[in-house]
């Protein structure tokens, strides 16, 4: 079967037998305080490297698993491996240590997926990230950067807005609250969201409509978007009246009875002209921030039609059950086609176009 992902200008699926070992990489985060939050999304982590792994194991290759903490990261530079696929988010428990990270798999002059440290700085800082895209006219909602709630005396604003914090991802302190109507409740959830998490706030306009996960794959002019996928809410959102958003709960609590009415579609319905000018816009950010490899942009749609760039996710999730193995899906590819996939994209980078075979292995 050819890979339906051709579009990039070279064949995706490497030469496998070139390669004799695979180490899968990810923070470890035992010991120490973790909050309920953090450890779904690390659960779901380690799930991911379970799927990776077996689904990559069959090829042949070595593949082993290393748990990076501070306390072993030195060990990896005597690491031999043709390829570090990257699952981390971080050194260990430390937050706001992705940069660090990958500037130290760059002194290993290994490939490894995803990065550069520069991008994962630039899109870990939402508004950095906003105030890039806006300076490009590409469009996000208008926003305002809090550090103390003193600083929402002065501003007038226009309401429904949203906030969340400027640096968490995974939707950490995002809810039903988080959509505020009047100045009252949005000193509450400010209050609130500064008192849990000691970070700078990001109070945007909220964006009434459809959401999206959109998937780019490759590297500079071999890059491609994959199918769209649309996050639906479910009956049970508006008969609870509901915002619909895809809040903490929708995304991670699996018991809760919004996780299910949260579904991915893939293909999104979209008509022609409105999927190309999504698709335009996504890609357009991904070049833009420097993006490499894989990336998911979120994006709100509004009742015009009009898209806007919610955030933008380096090394997002990409077990079988993320928005972007949907996509996939979407293309005929398998679980093992996506991987094998995000590997040939990296060693295509590292080595240059000599390095991937005419065919599919």
């Amino acid at each position: 079967m050819k890979n339906p992902l051709n579009g990039l200008g070279f064949p995706l699926f490497a030469p496998f037998e070139k390669l004799h070992k695979i180490t899968i990489v990810y923070n470890r985060t035992t010991g120490g305080e973790k909050n309920e939050e953090l450890a779904l999304t690390d659960d779901d982590t380690l799930e991911d490297v379970r799927q990776v792994k077996n689904t990559l194991t069959p090829t042949g290759v070595k593949i082993s698993v290393f748990g990076l903490d501070e306390k072993n990261i030195k060990k990896l530079k005597n690491i031999k491996t043709d390829l570090i696929f990257n699952l981390c988010y971080g050194i260990g428990n430390r937050s706001d240590s992705e940069k660090e990270l990958y500037e130290f798999f760059d002194t290993l002059k290994i490939p490894y997926t995803g990065g550069p440290a520069d991008a994962v700085v630039l899109t870990n800082d939402k508004a950095a990230t906003k105030k890039l895209l806006l300076k490009n006219t590409i469009p996000t909602p208008e926003y305002l950067l809090i550090s103390s709630i003193a600083e929402l005396d002065p501003v007038k604003f226009r309401f429904p807005l949203f906030l969340k914090t400027l640096d968490l991802g995974c939707s950490i302190g995002i809810d039903q609250d988080s959509v505020v109507l009047d100045r009252t409740a949005l000193v509450k959830k400010a209050a609130r969201l500064l008192d849990k998490y000691h970070k700078q706030i990001l109070i945007e306009e909220f964006i009434d409509g459809r959401e999206f996960a959109v998937t780019v794959v490759g590297n500079g002019r071999f890059s491609e978007v994959l199918p769209v996928v649309e996050i639906l809410f479910g009956p049970l959102f508006d008969k609870s009246t509901r915002w619909k958003i895809f809040d903490y709960e929708s995304k991670w609590q699996i018991n809760s009875p919004f996780y299910v009415q949260s579904p991915y579609k893939c293909p999104a319905v979209l008509d022609r002209n409105t999927e190309d000018n999504l698709k335009k816009i996504c890609l357009k950010t991904y070049k833009l921030c420097g993006c490499r490899d894989y990336a998911r942009i979120d994006v709100r749609m509004d009742r015009q039609n009009n898209p806007f760039v919610l955030e933008v996710n380096l090394n997002p999730s990409i077990g079988r059950h993320s928005q972007m193995h949907k996509s996939a899906m979407a293309l005929g590819l398998s679980f093992r086609d996506l991987i094998k996939t995000v590997i040939s994209v990296s060693l295509f980078r590292f080595y240059g176009p000599s390095y991937i075979s005419s065919g599919r292995l």
